[in-house]
């Protein structure tokens, strides 16, 4: 009989224990994701932080209802409620893609119970009024997000085959894609409920007013290529007619803008004491003498803005947009950087099958001096119900040029102005403090 004093020999590994180990683990991991998961479309846990809602499409956000589409709960949490026939044939659709541009803000919300007047999709079934059958233009912009998003949601959206796909991205440009894998996981409850207790999103107070520029330019310009790429290939596989707009772009941005609730730009609230010399001097009538000041500033960014304004006083129109313009590139708060509109044409130009609208020759034609500003603009980027309606023209024009039109549209014949003046009385107040009430 052996000694039980002596040490027991060592268990030999076997890969059966392994394989064991693995599928205990696993399927503790799934039965907790799968509880999580649960907990969340029972309303007890949510595992979406605000930022998740602007880098990725996590959930389905359209069901069917009998013979209608609807904005799923998940997705009205930052689209408009929309609603609109599953039969492509039976209706002309005419699916709207962007960030907060083309969904209207500030007069569009997606916390409001309907969409209201106001954004470029409102003033555009205006356009199509005098339309053979029924029009659906079916507003999928949201706010805050980029590119990629835009992206994601154009390919969710194009099977639904709409009769045509009007895409219009350029702002929020400041952060890479996330990586396959993080896309992945992130279809996982428990990572996202891991992700919001490690790394909670920042609080209004702590929030930046732009979209920080965590990325080189160059890199972030690849990016927006890559995404415009991947709308054009589905929007060709599924056969759906594709418009690529440009976005006009304030190059006149002072500052001004309605409330947001989120800290404001330091640039703006405390500058460079170089640029507020300059700054000084052309508020006092000295144009000349805020471009000599401001040369000598280190801020590029912000001498060049100040420098254009500068230009721009003396009626030094062809350099004051150059300025302008080469500012918004090194610092574009929100704004389309011109290189990335650039990009916009380049792409349509290069597809016979993707109609350009240039959102941004436009603007700068109706701009003094060409150059836009406050004659368009609520604030950096965001236009005024009258300016949304004019670019609801041009995307109108633009599209029947290509071909594009429901049946029984012609040219455009009302005057831009009856038109908007005929519908004023259906815009919120234009007090800028309630316009999200």
């Amino acid at each position: 009989m052996r000694d039980v004093t002596e040490p027991s020999a060592p268990r030999r590994f076997r890969p059966r224990d392994a394989v064991f180990a693995v599928v205990v683990v696993v399927g503790v991991l799934w039965g907790i994701n799968a509880a999580i998961e649960g907990l969340e479309r029972s309303g007890a846990v949510s595992t979406t932080r605000p930022d998740d809602l602007v880098l990725f499409v996590g959930e389905p956000i359209l069901e069917q209802e009998g013979d209608h589409y609807v904005t799923s709960e998940y997705g009205r949490k930052n689209l408009v409620s929309s609603r609109f026939g599953t039969d492509p044939d039976a209706n002309w659709q005419a699916f709207l893609v962007g960030g907060s541009f083309m969904m209207g803000t500030p007069y569009v919300h997606h916390e409001h119970e309907t969409e209201r007047a106001g954004g470029i999709p409102f003033w555009l079934r205006h356009e199509y009024e005098e339309a053979d059958g029924v029009v659906e233009i079916v507003n999928l912009g949201a706010g805050a997000q980029n590119s990629n998003r835009v992206s994601s949601i154009a390919r969710v959206v194009v099977p639904l085959k709409p009769d045509v796909l009007v895409v219009a991205t350029c702002n929020n440009e400041g952060v890479l894609p996330p990586s396959r894998l993080r896309e992945e996981l992130h279809q996982l409850g428990g990572y996202r409920l891991l992700a919001k207790y490690i790394a909670p999103a920042a609080g209004d107070e702590e929030r930046s007013y732009y979209t920080p520029q965590l990325e080189e330019a160059h890199a972030l310009l690849g990016a927006f290529e890559r995404s415009l790429q991947e709308i054009a290939d589905a929007a060709a596989e599924a056969e759906v007619p594709l418009v690529l707009v440009t976005l006009p772009v304030h190059l006149a941005y002072r500052g001004r803008a309605w409330s947001h609730g989120v800290a404001p730009d330091q640039a703006f609230t405390n500058p460079d004491p170089c640029i507020a010399e300059g700054v000084h001097l052309l508020s006092w009538e000295d144009p000349e003498g805020a471009i000599s000041r401001l040369e000598q500033c280190e801020d590029t960014a912000e001498a060049l803005r100040w420098i254009g304004m500068s230009l721009k006083q003396l009626e030094r129109y062809p350099e004051a947009s150059r300025a302008l313009e080469q500012s918004v590139e090194l610092r574009p708060r929100n704004r389309c950087r011109p290189s990335f509109n650039d990009a916009i044409r380049a792409v349509a130009e290069a597809s016979e099958a993707i109609c350009l609208v240039d959102l941004d020759r436009r603007a700068r034609e109706v701009s003094p001096g060409g150059i836009p500003g406050d004659n368009l603009f609520l604030d950096y980027c965001h236009l005024d119900y009258a300016g949304y309606a004019l670019m609801a023209r041009e995307i109108r024009d633009g599209m029947a040029a290509c071909g594009i039109a429901p049946p029984g549209v012609g040219p455009s014949s009302e005057p831009l102005d009856v038109a908007r003046i005929a519908l004023e009385e259906q815009i919120p107040e234009l007090d800028h403090g309630r316009l999200w009430q």
